[in-house]
């Protein structure tokens, strides 16, 4: 049943792609990154990486949307353990100016990934410098979203950019019940699900990566 149901998806979803493709970018970029998931979701790489490359990256690179569908893919893409070395330089050249901005810790822990990726040493450090201002801030939202979960979820993004899963687990475990907080959806949040299940993998945290995994996995279909 699982199989026929993503099956399905995937084909409706093709389906809409002529239609996407004359869709505002927003729609366009993300819609197809949903497909892109579902591809990935059965591990089919080349196929997710052809949706990347025909209907998400490059098209307009400074577009933000454009950015955060990109790397959220790629970086789930990385997790599935297949790297994505090649793409990065390019999408953290067109990153770097607005990583230094402050508007929600989602869109920064997006950006800090893709510049560790990269090896952007200097664009990391001012991205990781402003952050640590905004969550300095004591105004409303400074309190409540940066300084207690969106600080440590940019910060861990780093980490776990630069090969330092424990670090990355050891930021994230504190703030994972309030993930929701730091902006995106459900699905986008996802990102950060896996990315501290693959910290505390990568941590050797077996028993506690064992629980999350259940926790997060109860009630849902297992796909590859």
């Amino acid at each position: 049943i699982r199989q026929g149901r993503v099956r399905e998806g995937l084909a409706r979803m093709q389906a809409f792609l002529p239609l996407l493709a004359t869709c505002a970018r927003p729609i366009h970029s993300h819609d197809t990154w949903h497909l892109a998931l579902l591809y990935l979701e059965e591990l089919d790489v080349a196929a997710t990486m052809r949706v990347f490359h025909e209907h998400i990256w490059g098209i307009t690179p400074d577009f933000v949307v454009e950015q955060l569908d990109a790397i959220a893919l790629l970086w789930r893409i990385e997790m599935a353990d297949t790297a994505m070395d090649a793409e990065w330089a390019s999408i953290a050249d067109h990153v770097a100016p607005r990583a230094v901005e402050t508007f929600m810790p989602f869109m920064n822990a997006h950006y800090v990934y893709a510049l560790a990726r990269a090896g952007h040493a200097d664009a990391l450090a001012a991205a990781l410098a402003a952050v640590r201002e905004r969550s300095a801030a004591g105004d409303e939202e400074g309190r409540r979203v940066w300084a207690p979960v969106g600080h440590a979820v940019v910060a861990a993004a780093a980490a776990f950019g630069a090969g330092d899963r424990a670090r990355a687990a050891a930021l994230l475990d504190p703030v994972m019940p309030m993930m929701a907080s730091v902006g995106g959806s459900d699905a986008q949040d996802d990102l950060f699900r896996q990315a501290y299940l693959r910290s505390l993998q990568a941590a050797g945290r077996r028993t506690d990566a064992a629980a999350y995994f259940t926790r997060i996995t109860a009630g849902k279909a297992p796909s590859p």
